[in-house]
């Protein structure tokens, strides 16, 4: 009988699909590693329910990279548990079983249904996302392209090196490693490790410049797919919140609004600070929200077991799910989940429980482990004082103006029950405000300032109001008398205004922005860093810097002191095989290499310059000389020509002086 029903229609798909990811695995396990990650995430775009609004081929493979991303770090979970020596082979293994556990448990198939490839709405998501590659297409082009990414790297703070070096450390490692006093959240790091291994192999044995494209390859597909995740949850809310289809010009007019405001808010931000995990931190946030908004997740005793499988317990799955992957990327996201999935099953426990609730509730109850699993790994492994709820970071303001607007809003949703969309916000929206209300008051009666993660952390928030202030004006226009095109000229125009006039009232507007494009925006550069960065480029180019056997020094003479803008040489430094660190601190402790040149580090980008430090730094320099030598490699000081007379006398002849 089981085998007859294996047979019919339905499980037909489901059964190829399952060979098709068995064979994946073995193929992974003989050396051939992308036909498995490929399969994965075509299995899961055919056969997951996604959001009404993802009704193209195009956009449900591409949002079912948070669920391959969220799969494999439940696989990286499981192994780091049980057997970390099985490496990422292991994890091949847990995936392709997950995944087949996955489509047979929620997956459908319907092969009448006919998605188009690419849709208008995909269209527009380029349109808006065109926003970003207009800025990053002249820098990443020509024969100058890596020149012009070391200068932008050469500005990013070093959070940039860190989380390239930690998916450099895990693609080595290949298991989550945690011990504690070293711990960070690295789901996104060892997932994009093994994809990335998979698809270009072993990623610490390519030549510099193409860990310089990997780097900048980074930034530019993850932005693309945050913006991506950006509009269309602007297209599902304009759905959610009009009482019939809106027309074409509403969604142009969203995707312009959003592509507008995300690329400086978000995108150019996230690259800037070096942000690589939260693009997909906040990607897949918002993807799992609208899980919980596309319908009322409720379980009803008075329906069928199977409906309420597929109205609530995969819906609530899916939400748990995506969560995951990102409270294991970024931790206090765990709590904003958790509370939201309390709130849906406190509202849908039911007078009497039965069998059909149990039934329904177990893989509820797994998803909610996994985020638990996160809060336990950050309390067991995490004993630094960086891991403080008031730990100092490079983002020092944020948009309290804009969250205000879209808590307006927000509410304007909620008390006049906007399609029925009140309950649904309130559960989702909620969790949110109190988090950043909390962290807000918290430290501003302990430190008088917000600090850091606060701040990042309220980034989602502002996401969600941006998106939802957008969709209502947009609204409200439509039932104006104006003509349309005037509505979506006035929508615009009101949008693009708002998001300005807000951004003025903080203290240095566009600060991160300008820093980037110095040569438009007019900031200057710091000394030397135009003959600086063009010499680093072409030592890496020439495939002459290794194992931390390159710096920056400049000798001012009036102030008698050394000198440099060191985070060009730290970035050209991660881009070596040799940078390989699973540790997202500073301490850069994997070596002798590694640790004299973070000493150095240290006292350049943070110290005070007082005479001390100078023989400290002096003494740093010394020791990565000698270790360079006794690696029989040789030690590279990029520097000026009217220093480089000085720096002979301080550290002889063998160090290498490069100067123009």
């Amino acid at each position: 009988m089981i085998a007859k029903n294996l047979l019919k229609n339905s499980y037909k798909p489901k059964v190829i699909a399952t060979i098709a990811l068995s064979v994946g695995v073995l193929l992974y396990l003989v050396g051939l590693r992308l036909p498995l990650v490929v399969m994965s995430l075509l299995a899961l775009a055919i056969f997951l329910p996604f959001p009404s609004v993802f009704s193209s081929w195009a956009s449900r493979v591409t949002a079912a990279v948070f669920f391959l991303y969220a799969l494999i770090q439940v696989a990286s979970t499981v192994q780091f548990l049980t057997y970390p020596g099985g490496k990422f082979k292991y994890i091949a293994v847990l995936l392709g079983a997950i995944v087949i556990g996955f489509i047979w448990l929620f997956g459908r198939f319907n092969r009448y249904r006919a998605f188009q490839l690419f849709s208008f709405k995909d269209a527009l998501v380029v349109m808006a996302c065109s926003f970003l590659m207009l800025c990053f297409t002249p820098i990443l082009s020509g024969n100058k392209a890596t020149e012009r990414i070391a200068t932008i790297a050469g500005t990013q703070i070093t959070d940039s090196v860190v989380h390239f070096a930690s998916i450099s450390g895990y693609a080595t490692a290949q298991n989550l490693h945690y011990h504690s006093g070293t711990y960070y959240p690295s789901g996104f790091h060892i997932t994009t490790a093994f994809i990335e291994n998979a698809a270009i192999g072993e990623i610490n044995n390519i030549s510099w410049k193409s860990h310089v494209a990997m780097y900048a390859a980074q930034y530019v597909v993850l932005a693309l797919l945050l913006g991506f995740t950006i509009v269309y949850f602007g297209f599902f809310l304009l759905e959610k919140c009009f009482d019939a289809r809106p027309d074409k010009l509403a969604y142009v007019t969203v995707s312009l609004v959003l592509g507008m405001a995300m690329t400086p808010l978000y995108l150019l931000l996230f690259i800037n600070e070096g942000y690589t995990n939260y693009f997909y931190v906040c990607g897949s946030l918002l993807f799992a929200t609208m899980y919980v908004l596309e319908n009322d997740v409720l379980f009803r005793v008075r329906d069928k077991y199977a409906k309420n499988w597929a109205t609530y317990t995969w819906p609530f799955s899916a939400f748990l799910l995506l969560g995951f992957g990102a409270s294991f990327s970024w931790t206090l996201f765990a709590l904003p989940v958790l509370i939201t999935a309390g709130l849906l099953f406190v509202l849908s426990f039911p007078r009497t429980i039965n069998r059909d609730f149990v039934r329904a509730n177990l893989p509820v109850a797994a998803f909610a482990i996994l985020n638990l699993i996160t809060l336990y790994f950050q309390t067991k492994y995490s004993v630094t004082t960086s891991q403080s709820i008031n730990y100092g970071g490079a983002i020092t303001s944020y948009n309290i103006p804009l969250l205000l607007v879209g808590l307006a809003a927000m509410s304007y949703v909620v008390m006049t029950n906007v399609t029925g969309l009140a309950r649904r916000f309130v559960i989702v929206m909620a969790p949110y405000v109190l988090l950043a209300a909390s962290f807000l008051a918290w430290q501003l009666f302990t430190l008088g300032e917000a600090h850091y993660y606060f701040i990042k952390s309220s980034i989602v928030l502002e996401m969600l109001c941006l998106i939802t202030t957008t969709v209502i004006v947009t609204r409200v226009l439509s039932r104006s008398d104006l003509p349309r095109l005037l509505q979506a000229f006035w929508s615009f125009t009101v949008m693009s205004f708002l998001l300005i006039g807000t951004i003025a009232l903080i203290p240095q507007p566009f600060q991160e922005i300008r820093g980037m494009f110095r040569d438009t925006s007019g900031v200057g550069k710091p000394p030397y860093f135009v003959s600086d960065v063009k010499l680093i480029t072409n030592l890496g180019s020439d495939n002459k810097i290794t194992d931390f056997n390159v710096t920056i020094l400049h000798y001012d003479a009036q102030g008698d002191r050394l000198f440099a803008h060191i985070e060009p040489a730290l970035w050209a430094n991660a881009m070596t095989n040799h940078y390989q660190s699973t540790d997202a601190t500073l301490s850069l402790n994997d070596s002798r290499s590694s640790s004299c040149f973070s000493k150095q580090f240290s006292i350049l980008a943070y110290g005070i310059g007082g005479q001390i430090e100078q023989q400290r730094l002096v003494n740093a320099v010394r020791d990565c000389i000698v270790v360079a030598a006794s690696k029989h490699i040789a030690y590279y000081i990029v520097t000026d020509g009217a220093s480089a007379n000085y720096l002979r006398s301080v550290f002889g002849d063998s160090p290498k002086l490069i100067t123009e």
